[in-house]
């Protein structure tokens, strides 16, 4: 896994994005760090940039819909391993566990393993997609 990458970072309130190198803070035990290799747009993501929604502050790294592979595990993670595919919502507000960067980490109990016959593209709208319907009920 490399140290730096790139992310999408919003500078400030209602700002558009800019490509900046950033990277992610030490794995706890319980954490993954996912290489994302798909990304979809949550609703959510336009309007905290766009409504200048607060968050914990900026600079900020939105995107709260994936997919990707694992890149490195956390100690105590035993459900998944280096190159499993995964797809997950990310935590927004959490910039380590937002998605507009290629890489992230979530905790391991989030995640799930992609099924084989679907791909990253597919999973990565997967959550938003769940969510919608179980919130219409």
């Amino acid at each position: 896994m490399p140290t730096t990458f790139k992310a999408a970072v919003v500078p400030e309130a209602g700002a558009q994005h800019s490509i900046e190198d950033r990277e992610l803070s030490p794995l706890q035990p319980d954490e993954v760090a996912i290489k994302i290799t798909a990304t979809a747009i949550n609703p959510v993501d336009w309007k905290i940039r766009d409504y200048r929604v607060p968050l914990d502050g900026f600079p900020a790294v939105l995107g709260s819909d994936a997919a990707g592979e694992v890149a490195a595990v956390g100690s105590a993670v035993t459900d998944f391993a280096i190159g499993d595919r995964v797809f997950f919502q990310g935590i927004v507000g959490k910039y380590d566990s937002s998605t507009f960067q290629q890489y992230c980490k979530m905790p391991a109990r989030l995640l799930a393993k992609t099924p084989r016959d679907i791909s990253d593209e597919q999973a990565a709208g997967i959550s938003l997609a769940t969510i919608a319907v179980v919130t219409g009920f």
